[in-house]
């Protein structure tokens, strides 16, 4: 079982790297759902502002997040399925 394990390319990263990477990868979530955030509240006031209507822009704010958890479970089967980026 030694041999296997051995004969594996492995590469490690530090300790800084991995810190490095977690920054990013909170950086960009971070920078996309304020984005997504400004374009579904922009989107809601453009339909009150066509409709005259502010239910029009409190079923646009119920339903988006409605919609974003729906399509939670299948994006993650997705990303899960399909080969990651090797180093």
């Amino acid at each position: 079982m030694k041999e296997n394990s051995k004969n594996q390319d492995t590469q490690s990263i530090t300790n800084r790297e991995s810190d490095i990477q977690i920054f990013k990868d909170v950086l960009s979530n971070f920078i996309g759902t304020l984005s997504g955030s400004m374009f579904i509240y922009g989107m809601g006031y453009m339909l009150l502002d066509q409709t005259g209507l502010a239910m029009s822009f409190g079923i646009d704010m119920l339903i988006t997040p409605i919609i974003g958890l729906l399509f939670l479970i299948p994006v993650g089967n997705l990303t899960d399925r399909l080969p990651h980026k090797k180093f």
